[in-house]
């Protein structure tokens, strides 16, 4: 199987699997899921972890190309990997953001749930 098919099929599935987790930890707590007000969109839980792996991931942009700058890192605009042509910090920031509930899952497991 080609690099790009496989490398799209996998992000794919991780931002499944990330929006899953992240729509089962925010609506956990809820026997049925929270009726919004008549202001607000109906937005399902796939929407809100979908809409929430983009703002994280926005925010990690933000953040590491802040750093890149400040630190005056040369980071290249554009990479190629197998014919596809992406922008290595966008990569960075995405993969981070569909790994951070799993990261925060293994931390919780790690050092439990002390508030201490």
């Amino acid at each position: 199987m080609s690099w790009t098919v496989l490398i799209p099929v996998i992000v794919l599935f991780l931002f499944y699997l990330s929006g899953n987790k992240r729509a089962k930890a925010k609506y956990s707590n809820f026997k049925t899921l929270p009726v919004p007000e008549d202001d607000q969109a109906n937005k399902g839980p796939v929407a809100s972890a979908a809409l929430e792996i983009v703002a994280m991931a926005g925010g990690i942009y933000l953040a590491l190309t802040s750093l890149a700058s400040f630190l005056q890192l040369s980071i290249p605009k554009t990479i190629e990997f197998t014919g596809v042509t992406f922008d290595p910090i966008a990569a960075i920031s995405i993969i981070l953001a569909l790994l951070q509930p799993f990261v925060g899952e293994m931390l919780k497991k790690y050092y439990g749930n002390n508030n201490s």
